[in-house]
């Protein structure tokens, strides 16, 4: 539950919004690793990043792009086994 936390405030995302798509991914919020939740919260950027769907193009329009790239950026950093220390951009 501190990893859904600390991501939800970390990325600006509703916790119990992410707590939800972590318990319908089968996961134990309490248990969950930050790795697995931010692997869900990659998934299910349109649904928990503040954004809207341009509807003749299909695309997806986020407020903050950076909060993606950054997203990006840590779960490579965490999948490669390293501390992530955050992204200048």
């Amino acid at each position: 539950m501190k990893n859904i936390k600390l991501i939800a405030r970390d990325y600006n995302i509703n916790s119990k919004a992410l707590k939800r798509f972590v318990k319908e991914y089968g996961l134990k919020p309490k248990q969950a690793s930050r790795l697995q939740v931010l692997e869900v919260v990659y998934i299910n950027c349109p649904d928990l990043f503040y954004c809207r769907a341009d509807e003749y193009t299909g695309a997806v329009e986020y407020l903050d792009i950076n909060l993606n790239i950054k997203l990006c950026y840590e779960l490579k950093a965490l999948r490669e086994g390293k501390e992530f220390s955050g992204v200048q951009l």
